[in-house]
């Protein structure tokens, strides 16, 4: 696993009734993970689920796999 990691999420429209959308999230998501890619953190360590891609299964998976191999230096932004 890279030095530092982050894991990047974003959903513009959900399947829960409740929950209003939220524009722009997806775009934002891979703007945000360009800009740590910029400020020196690996493409390697970079994931994005956006859209389709951000299921609760593939969070969830993600996330399992963080705990149980955090990142060396102890940087991880999610």
């Amino acid at each position: 696993m890279a030095d530092r990691t982050a894991l990047v999420i974003g959903v513009e429209t959900f399947q829960e009734a409740p929950l209003a959308g939220a524009a722009h999230a997806e775009a934002d998501a891979r703007a945000f993970a360009l800009a740590l890619e910029a400020a020196g953190w690996p493409r390697d360590g970079v994931a994005v689920l956006a859209g389709a891609q951000a299921t609760k299964t593939a969070v969830e998976s993600r996330l399992r796999k963080l705990a149980k191999s955090p990142p060396a230096s102890g940087e991880l932004a999610i």
